[in-house]
């Protein structure tokens, strides 16, 4: 296990996921037992971690990159009309739209699209690439989470299957999983008094 340090200075450890990685259903107990113990450690100390060989396809996540940037490139018009429905949660929320610092003066430069099932709006006809992107690259992401879940368990000595019995109807309506597709525009030259890019907060949810 190795660590990277970003520029805040503190080290994030990279947990390489090996035969857990997607792609590689002949793992051993051994195996099974090392990512667990790395994992547990890792963020019981600091609480997150880089993972290596993952086996999420670069092809899929490269194709969700291109397809939110171009939903991100349309003007604010269009954009709106997918805005984040209340009900579902799904959908587009503008730039300092959501705030998620403690003090409500602060002005946060991001737009995001919340995606919480595959069935809910998306911006099919202007960027017609996005749902079958993000089809993809959500079940590639649930696959890895059900091994990253096992694996917790196993960390914290539970019955293997003690999260994911718990975690059944990811990216459902009965669930608040979200795949949040970020954008952090370019600092304007004019930037008003207090911005910045995304306030300190606490993420719901047993993985983010």
């Amino acid at each position: 296990m190795m660590a990277q340090t970003p520029r805040g200075g503190h080290e994030i450890p990279l947990v390489d996921m090996g035969q857990l990685g997607l792609g590689c259903d002949n793992i051993t107990q051994e195996e099974w037992q090392r990512v667990a113990g790395e994992l547990h450690e890792v963020f019981t100390n600091i609480g997150f971690a880089y993972l290596s060989n993952h086996g999420i396809p670069s092809d899929q996540l490269n194709h969700v990159i291109k397809s939110s940037a171009a939903f991100f490139d349309l003007n604010e018009k269009t954009k709106n009309l997918f805005a984040r429905d209340p009900e579902t949660q799904q959908g587009y929320v503008a730039v300092d739209r959501e705030s998620l610092h403690a003090e409500s003066k602060v002005h946060e430069l991001r737009e995001a699209y919340d995606l919480r099932n595959i069935d809910g709006i998306f911006p099919d006809e202007p960027v017609p690439s996005l749902r079958q992107a993000v089809v993809s690259f959500l079940q590639s992401c649930q696959a890895l989470t059900t091994r990253i879940l096992v694996a917790l368990a196993l960390g914290l000595g539970l019955e293997k299957n003690f999260f994911t019995s718990l975690h059944k109807e990811i990216c459902s309506n009965n669930n608040m999983s979200c795949l949040r597709l970020l954008h952090y525009p370019p600092v304007p030259d004019n930037i008003p008094e207090n911005t910045i890019r995304c306030g300190a907060h606490t993420d719901y949810g047993t993985i983010t």
